[in-house]
């Protein structure tokens, strides 16, 4: 049965739309998949203005490091590296 209910960035994975909220904020892990995991699959496959929605910016800023290499795509990696660059350089402007 289909689950309900799911983030579309979970078209293959067995998991509601809840259940990876609570992964992603490291409450819970399932199925073997961890906040590492959920936070790469957002920025792989979520839209900017989702990942800005669901990526609380103290989480991206202190975990993209560990992150970073679960990313698949090259072009995604590059892009929110670049962001992570230019959130770390305002904090030390501020």
């Amino acid at each position: 049965m289909a689950v309900k209910n799911k983030y579309p960035w979970l078209w293959d994975v067995d998991m509601d739309s809840e259940t990876f909220d609570r992964v992603l904020s490291g409450r819970v892990s399932s199925a073997g998949l961890d906040w590492k995991w959920a936070m790469a699959r957002l920025i792989d496959y979520a839209s900017f203005k989702d990942i800005r929605r669901f990526l609380p910016r103290s989480l991206f800023v202190e975990h993209w490091r560990d992150v970073a290499p679960l990313v698949r795509s090259s072009m995604r990696r590059e892009g929110m590296d670049y962001l992570y660059q230019r959130l770390i350089e305002q904090a030390k402007a501020v």
